[in-house]
């Protein structure tokens, strides 16, 4: 009896059911592809997390700063009949009288879209104005500006910028990314004067007279940018961003560059400066009877807050 037993015993662990075999083949793949699941959400949030803050802990979804520019200024443009010749290059600090160098606010930021895109956005506005007494005849369009005229010329430009940006080098200590995007180029120039005016065919123009030019045009901007940490608190951030446009009524190009320095004195609040440079190689605008022609640069330091989230 107990040999019976004995024999039973062995056969029930030796030999078990095949729908017991079945039973836990099918529980080890549902545990395995539960436990394979949970292992890629956890490294899928942590690589996030590591690089969604950038220097070290600072949040990097949102940025926004806003800053001052000391700006120095070269200006050279020209207004003339598109039927007729070429305009002469006129400098518009020398002639005009208009400020070398002036204030300006900046404001730049971007929103991070996914682990390695970005949306950005920038906007800056330069205006300058002056009233002179020229030296010499100056065309500005169908009319000639006479010598001894007080005349009053302003100058301004606005540059806003818009544009998607993709790290293809993503490090703890480096971020290398490109752009493309689009700058709407708004430029003004005129001139004018309270006498002292001729018309096209050379009859003296009575009381004042301005004559006008507006520039408006989208330019679409190709760029490359670095970010590099230095310190957990510290980072140097550099970008160019240039495209030459030859259309029909509208033949130039736009160029920014930037490089600066920020040191993060929280994870949310950093101060910022350096160097700033934006371009305007205008060869040609038409636009009704005339056509312009600007050689544009303002240049100098800036700085800035910028509040991180």
């Amino acid at each position: 009896m107990s040999f019976a037993v004995r024999l039973a015993y062995r056969k029930s662990i030796d030999r078990p059911t095949r729908a017991a075999v079945s039973r836990l083949a099918h529980e080890g793949r549902r545990w395995g592809v539960r436990a394979a699941g949970a292992a890629a959400i956890l490294l899928a949030l942590s690589g996030s997390t590591a690089r969604a803050d950038f220097p070290s802990d600072v949040p990097d979804r949102f940025k926004i700063q806003f800053g001052g520019m000391n700006a120095q200024f070269v200006t050279q443009g020209s207004l003339s009949v598109t039927d007729g010749p070429a305009g002469v290059f006129v400098n518009f600090e020398d002639v005009f009288d208009l400020p070398v160098s002036k204030h300006a606010c900046t404001v730049e930021g971007f929103t991070r879209v996914h682990t390695k895109g970005y949306v950005e956005f920038g906007y800056v506005d330069f205006d300058r104005t002056a009233a002179h007494i020229i030296e010499q005849d100056i065309e500005w369009g169908d009319h000639t500006f006479l010598a001894n005229a007080r005349v009053e010329a302003n100058f301004s430009t606005q540059f806003i910028y818009a544009a998607y940006r993709h790290d293809f080098l993503q490090l703890e200590q480096v971020h290398i990314s490109g752009s493309a995007g689009f700058s709407y180029l708004n430029l003004g120039a005129g001139v004018g004067a309270n006498g002292n005016v001729l018309d096209s065919n050379g009859n003296p123009v009575s009381g004042s007279f301005k004559q006008e030019t507006n520039v408006g045009f989208p330019v679409p901007l190709l760029g490359l940018q670095l970010d590099w940490r230095l310190t957990k608190h510290t980072a140097i951030q550099m970008y160019n961003r240039t495209l030459y446009v030859d259309a029909q009524n509208f033949r130039g190009g736009i160029s920014t560059t930037a490089i600066r320095y920020e040191w993060y004195a929280t994870r949310h609040f950093a101060i910022g400066g350096g160097l700033d440079k934006y371009s305007i190689n205008l060869r040609k605008y038409t636009t009704g009877n005339f056509t312009a022609r600007f050689e544009y640069e303002a240049r100098g330091p800036e700085l800035y807050l910028k509040m991180a989230f």
